[in-house]
């Protein structure tokens, strides 16, 4: 986790994401040269672009839309992620992708996004700026904090959201829902575990076949 790296937000511009919220609380953080990058296209950007002109928010970027190719760079030049969300985010796939890439995320109170990262990320009320600009504060003046949120991130990413262990589940979803919707006879159903997965086996359920990418 870079010491000097910046906060970032990926995703959609749009009003349930929260980003304006979050930005009310960025103004009463004292950021410096600290920046908030801003990746993402959607119906809100132009507003939100007013907004950080109207209050001089000269170290807040808009990126616009970035490629899953150029996504890399954004993640080596972050500090942690920002998820604001004021809906009710059911999962929070962004979150992952942050472990994935060795940082730690900051996440609204709202929706799934607490039993997602239960004590692996810092947690905010998206709707108190007060918060918001507290929550910034600390994970400017505690790096090793952030690193421990890093590490226990990537761990959890492994242990309950890898692919062998997202394939090993759908396999199991898929055999109950076969047998419960097929009286059919001679179909042969078995069920794959983590280490098949990772070797590249493949599931066989009435036909349907998974291969174990891992």
């Amino acid at each position: 986790v870079p010491e000097e790296g910046y906060f970032l937000f990926l995703g959609r511009l749009s009003p349930e994401k929260g980003l304006w919220q979050f930005l009310q609380g960025w103004q009463l953080f004292n950021a410096g040269t600290t920046k908030l990058v801003v990746a993402g296209e959607g119906p809100e950007r132009r507003r939100l672009e007013n907004v950080c002109r109207e209050h001089g928010l000269k170290n807040v970027e808009f990126r616009g839309y970035v490629t899953a190719r150029d996504q890399d760079t954004l993640w080596q030049g972050a500090r942690a992620l920002v998820v604001p969300s004021i809906w009710e985010e059911p999962f929070g796939l962004v979150v992952l992708e942050a472990w994935a890439h060795g940082r730690p995320a900051l996440v609204s109170n709202r929706g799934g996004l607490p039993e997602l990262v239960t004590d692996s990320a810092a947690r905010f009320s998206p709707d108190q700026p007060e918060d918001i600009a507290s929550i910034i504060d600390r994970c400017c003046t505690n790096t090793e904090e952030l690193r421990r949120m890093a590490a226990e991130g990537l761990e959890r990413l492994r242990q309950n959201y890898s692919r062998a262990i997202w394939l090993a589940r759908s396999a199991t979803c898929i055999e109950r829902f076969w047998r419960a919707s097929t009286t059919k006879k001679g179909i042969e159903l078995r069920t794959m575990d983590t280490g098949e997965a990772k070797r590249g086996k493949v599931l066989e359920v009435g036909g349907i076949k998974l291969v174990g990418c891992g």
